[in-house]
């Protein structure tokens, strides 16, 4: 499996890490509570954004990190 572009949110949301990653051809999402990975405990891909058929992100999509905090929520860069 290739996991590619991960970004993860420089505050947690309700008390989570968030963190964003590709596994062809999707981004998946995660909130996890630290972000100790000793090799017990995997990412599971929670809930996913897929590319859009005969748009300009048909194929696959991955997630750009901003340059700053935005100041407001809800805001994410994506790229095909």
């Amino acid at each position: 499996m290739v996991d590619k572009s991960g970004c993860i949110l420089p505050e947690k949301v309700d008390g989570k890490y968030v963190i964003f990653h590709r596994v062809y051809p999707d981004i998946l999402i995660d909130f996890v509570d630290d972000l100790n990975f000793d090799g017990t405990k995997w990412l599971k891909g929670e809930f996913k954004i897929a590319p859009r058929p005969t748009m300009w992100d048909s194929r696959k999509i991955g997630v750009g990190a901003p340059r700053s905090k935005p100041k407001t929520v809800g805001s994410l860069f994506i790229k095909a």
